[in-house]
């Protein structure tokens, strides 16, 4: 079911003129209620609505950066709660005293799920032309587990095509704690896995010593492919050392 408006929408009391108005203040417009101020900005700290303690407001105080908020309390985000803002710096800015935990987002799927599902999901989508279609260059998702409950968080990069949302699990955060790169089936604390040679590799950037480890065909490799050389130790004493000559 949808509900198509064109035009606003008026109360026949006046006491919300424009109940749904957008209100355009520079590049930005905000859709939300009207206090009949024409949503021109005029009035600073206008009150949109309000639900309870709760109240929407836009404030114009600052023409620099004016913000849509959501404040607690007192009719004003300089002296209530602030729990949300909508801004030119940061767009969408939550807030919550970090001694009571922090601000948090939630995204809630609703219903069973099986193995697999999506729960909830991030996208990230670049507009840029220069080289490919626009599309959704990475994602964050969370997906339910074996049984549709409990779940994973996988980080998705690498589009297949131009305009194709990217579809490579980059990384996989497993429900057992597990991290997988190239697997969403990690067998050990990390799982790297790879069609061609697959490497862990540590690097000193001050030195620029690297050291690997690597799984090559039917050889595995441990040691660096600086000109370094290579010790191994056991109760943190260097017990063989291979030289670089």
């Amino acid at each position: 079911n949808k509900l198509d408006v064109v035009g606003d929408i008026k109360s026949t009391t006046n006491i919300i003129s424009d109940i749904f108005k957008g209100a355009t203040h520079g590049t930005h417009s905000f859709l939300g209620f009207d206090d009949d101020n024409g949503g021109d900005g005029t009035t600073n700290n206008t009150t949109l609505a309000s639900v309870g303690s709760m109240n929407f407001l836009l404030d114009t105080n600052n023409n620099s950066d004016n913000e849509f908020s959501w404040v607690n309390g007192n009719q004003s985000p300089a002296s209530g709660t602030k729990l949300m803002t909508l801004n030119q710096e940061a767009q969408l800015n939550l807030f919550r005293a970090s001694a009571s935990g922090g601000p948090k987002l939630r995204f809630t799927g609703t219903g069973n799920a099986s193995a697999g599902d999506v729960v909830g999901q991030i996208d990230f989508f670049n507009s840029d032309t220069t080289d490919l279609t626009p599309g959704i260059m990475a994602s964050i998702r969370a997906i339910a587990g074996p049984s549709g409950g409990e779940g994973h968080l996988q980080f998705l990069t690498d589009m297949p095509s131009e305009g194709t949302a990217a579809n490579q699990v980059a990384l996989h955060l497993h429900a057992n704690a597990k991290v997988g790169i190239g697997t969403t089936s990690p067998d050990t604390i990390l799982h790297v896995d790879n069609a061609t040679d697959p490497t862990i590799r540590v690097e000193d950037t001050d030195s620029g010593m690297k050291v690997d480890l690597q799984s090559n065909g039917s050889t595995g490799f441990v040691g660096t492919t600086t000109n370094s050389h290579f010790a191994i130790r056991s109760n943190n004493t260097e017990r063989i050392k291979v030289l670089n000559t």
